[in-house]
């Protein structure tokens, strides 16, 4: 009984992990925006620990868009989720989920996919 209920409790998480990864493919009908924005949350979602060596968590980042009044959810690399802080202000350049770059107002910084892809990248300048 209690393999199948491992069995059954990994196919969910793995159905939940697929389901929330591929929440972006509807995006090609959104338009490009370059819009003022807030990093307001963080969240990440998918981790599993097991035999098979575990599943990496889809990291998001929430950034709050004043003009719009809404919140745009992104999935960002590792590097980018935690190099970002809550509360840090930019101009966020993304096509509805789909995360370009953000330039930071505090020192102008453009942080793009490509220069923090890991969490090793921070330490190593983002290039």
């Amino acid at each position: 009984m209690a393999p199948i209920l491992a069995l059954a409790a990994c196919a969910l998480a793995g159905l939940l992990f697929w389901k929330l990864h591929n929440l972006q493919d509807n995006i090609e009908d959104e338009p490009v925006l370059t819009e003022h924005a807030k990093v307001h949350a963080k969240s990440e979602h998918g981790r599993l620990n097991g035999r098979l060596g575990g599943i990496p968590a889809a990291k998001y980042i929430h950034f709050y868009v004043p003009e719009r009044d809404t919140v745009v959810v992104c999935q960002v690399t590792d590097g980018i989720w935690h190099y970002l802080p809550k509360n840090d202000w930019g101009m966020l350049h993304h096509q509805g989920g789909k995360y370009f770059s953000f330039q930071r107002d505090c020192d102008g910084e453009l942080v793009e996919p490509r220069d923090y892809s890991t969490i090793h990248d921070i330490y190593r300048g983002g290039k």
